[in-house]
């Protein structure tokens, strides 16, 4: 349709609107000026692009003119347009460009690469070790095939008969999962991959806790019963530290250490307690943000 202007008012003032009709998203376009210029200006620019389409248009051979016509009758009939189309096509080329600067490399070889970078890292031999191996369970079979060719199924599957072969915890499940994602960002960095298989599986969110105060009496109760029987004796201090000692579970029990693969003095124990000072230490290693800690100890620790 022709563009229309006419005289308005808008919120108390002389307004000029142009109704361009409807665009392509089938959206009716009015906008409004202050002056009749500035109206006339927007007709002359609507006006001077619709020529440059008509003028495409017509010098289009007659050839290209009925392919095209064919072309946008079979978007229509199914049910897409064409800017749908174009979006569609441009996904798809990237998809493949990204594709072809893709460098194959074999499972075995993404894995030895992590091995390497995490020991650069700083990460403890055992820990490495340990998730390298796990990482070639799933490779037996595929030493040879390239990271990029795996396929989210493949993954997913093989984990799913794991957790039921070897009854793992959703926590164990979501660790091992993890693991996975960082293989693949490793294989992502070297130009091995572009795509991180694991963000394409059901994520696994880490499972509530209950959190419980206890009270005062409850508390006296809970360490007169460690008391009172010998086998229970050997956890006054983790109690002890955790009642009066504000320090986290996960801290008295070294998670932290553990995950990382450390044994022996490096876990939290005896050694690092100063009973005779009421001093307590809780190294870089065990403490949860990584900040090492001093905690001076109340007479009721103490006892």
């Amino acid at each position: 349709m022709e563009p229309r202007k006419r005289q308005i008012v808008k919120r108390g003032k002389p307004r000029w609107e142009v109704n361009f009709g409807r665009d392509d998203a089938g959206v009716r376009r009015r906008p409004y000026f202050s002056t009749e210029v500035e109206a006339d200006e927007s007709i002359k620019l609507h006006d001077k692009e619709q020529k440059k389409h008509g003028e495409f248009w017509a010098r289009l051979p007659a050839p290209e003119r009925r392919m095209t016509v064919a072309t946008l009758i079979e978007i229509t009939a199914a049910s897409l347009t064409l800017p749908e189309v174009w979006t569609r096509f441009k996904r798809q080329k990237e998809a493949i460009d990204k594709q072809a600067s893709i460098t194959a490399m074999g499972y075995t070889e993404v894995v030895a690469e992590f091995r390497r970078r995490k020991l650069a890292a700083g990460k403890t031999e055992k820990y490495v070790k340990d998730t390298g191996d796990f990482f070639l369970k799933f490779g037996l079979g595929r030493e040879k095939q390239s990271i990029h060719e795996v396929t989210p199924n493949e993954l997913e599957e093989w984990i799913e008969q794991q957790a039921k072969l070897k009854v793992w915890s959703l926590s164990t499940k979501r660790s091992y999962t993890l693991a996975f994602s960082n293989l693949w960002e490793v294989a992502i960095a070297k130009g091995w991959a572009t795509v991180n298989i694991v963000n394409r599986l059901e994520p696994i969110k880490k499972s509530g806790q209950v959190v419980k105060i206890y009270s005062n009496e409850d508390s006296l109760n809970i360490l007169a019963a460690a008391m009172a029987n010998p086998l229970t004796h050997k956890i006054i201090g983790p109690l002890a530290l955790g009642f009066f000692g504000c320090m986290r579970p996960e801290e008295i029990c070294s998670s932290k250490a553990i995950a990382s693969g450390m044994s022996g003095k490096k876990l939290y124990g005896w050694h690092d307690i100063d009973l005779e000072n009421s001093l307590v230490t809780v190294r870089v290693e065990i403490a949860k943000t990584g900040d090492q800690r001093t905690i001076r100890l109340q007479p009721t620790a103490v006892a």
